[in-house]
């Protein structure tokens, strides 16, 4: 009889057990189809503070905004690691072990090129082009194509100053094309932490150049602005001018990859929502979300 007692108890206390882990899983878990492993408690991004309009201490980028989703996804609180992207962003971030916590500084990247190799990178979650941000004060006026910029006749392109980035496939454009004359070439990434990518968009407002090659913030900052417009590149014998975007976890850490995928995918249309206010240009959008899990 004891014996039969003292199994009848370990049951019940097992019983008891497993109800209990259930009830403790996080309310996303419940229609979670991945055994991920996110944070606990805290949802910790590694995050460049002065780059808009992806991001900013101020937390006003659209990667702020799409890390908000995710967090409130996994019922965390949301936390930032600031660090200007340049040279050793993420050794000293993602990889970056604090011993005395007993953890790693951050846990997620918000934006990475898809075949990033410096970590896990997710599934694109978005993706989208290079196009020319083109002054309607200058020779450029009235074009509505990258064709018609093409086009023009030498006379014509001699006396545009444009700008774009090195290395990038719009230098290609602009050597095939002929659009080399007074064009600048600046570093993708500064060494100086005060500079953001939107600053070029706004010396071509000011009139220091008639337009200028850049990624996907061109749409961002031209929005208010009349005198601006966005002509976009598609791919062709230049190259391919058209990237995806994913998000990046550590190497050994892909099954929260997996969940941060998921994430995005139930918040797809306020993400897409978040990348249409921001003025990002979008490309492929019902492809993308299929292929996220």
């Amino acid at each position: 009889m004891t014996t039969e007692l003292s199994r009848g108890n370990a049951a019940l206390r097992a019983l008891v057990l497993m109800v209990a882990s259930v009830v403790a899983l996080p309310a996303y878990a419940a229609n979670f189809p991945f055994p991920g492993t996110p944070p606990t408690d805290v949802l910790r991004v590694c995050s460049d503070p002065n780059n808009l309009p992806f991001s900013n201490r101020a937390g006003q980028g659209f990667e702020n905004k799409i890390a908000e989703l995710v967090a409130g996804f996994f019922d965390v609180k949301l936390e930032y690691v600031w660090l200007p992207q340049r040279m050793g962003f993420v050794r000293n971030t993602l990889k970056k072990w604090l011993p005395d916590e007993n953890r790693f500084a951050c846990d997620i990247i918000m934006g990475v090129p898809a075949e990033f190799d410096q970590a896990v990178a997710s599934r694109p979650y978005y993706k989208s082009a290079y196009a020319l941000v083109a002054s309607q004060k200058s020779a450029l006026r009235g074009l509505n194509t990258l064709d018609d910029v093409a086009a023009m006749p030498d006379r014509e392109k001699v006396t545009l100053k444009l700008a774009g980035f090195s290395p990038s496939p719009t230098v290609t454009w602009l050597q095939m094309h002929n659009l080399f004359f007074e064009t600048q070439f600046f570093r993708t990434m500064s060494g100086d932490p005060e500079e953001y990518p939107g600053r070029m968009v706004e010396r071509v407002a000011e009139g220091e150049f008639d337009g200028v090659m850049i990624c996907p913030i061109a749409g961002y900052f031209s929005r208010n602005n009349p005198d601006l417009k966005v002509l976009p590149m598609q791919n062709g014998p230049h190259g391919r001018v058209t990237f995806s975007i994913s998000m990046a976890v550590r190497y050994g850490e892909q099954s929260f990859g997996y969940a941060v995928e998921h994430a995005l995918k139930v918040n797809y249309d306020k993400v897409q929502a978040i990348l249409k206010e921001y003025g990002v240009p979008q490309l492929d959008s019902q492809e993308i979300y299929k292929r996220l899990r």
